[in-house]
């Protein structure tokens, strides 16, 4: 047995079960289908949680309640050896990898 999406005249997606009795195969079709559903709802809800986080800590930092990074800041972090740490205690959406490639590009701006 095999879940099948067939897409009809108007271009609607339907899913079925395709080959075998039906019977108890065909409920753990349907049970692997409602909990793969599930699965894609709660990591859509996750995404859209983490994209209102991110706006709200820029319209934050826009507005004034969140410090921007300043460059005098980033080039005194250089010197730190919590550097990542200092830097997402201000922005705790910077990745390992951003952090990184701020410090590399303060460096060059310094040694300009």
């Amino acid at each position: 047995m095999k879940i099948v999406d067939i897409v009809d005249a108007l271009g609607t997606v339907c899913s079925c079960v395709e080959g075998g009795e039906g019977g108890e195969g065909g409920e753990e079709a349907e049970k692997k289908e409602q909990e793969k559903e599930e699965k894609e709802e709660k990591e859509e809800v996750e995404r859209k949680k983490d994209e209102e986080e991110v706006i709200e800590f820029r319209f934050a930092r826009f507005i004034g309640q969140r410090r921007a990074l300043s460059f005098e800041f980033v080039v005194g972090v250089l010197l730190s050896s919590t550097t990542h740490h200092d830097l997402h205690a201000l922005n705790p959406y910077l990745t390992p990898k951003r952090v990184q490639r701020l410090s590399e590009q303060t460096v060059g701006l310094l040694m300009r």
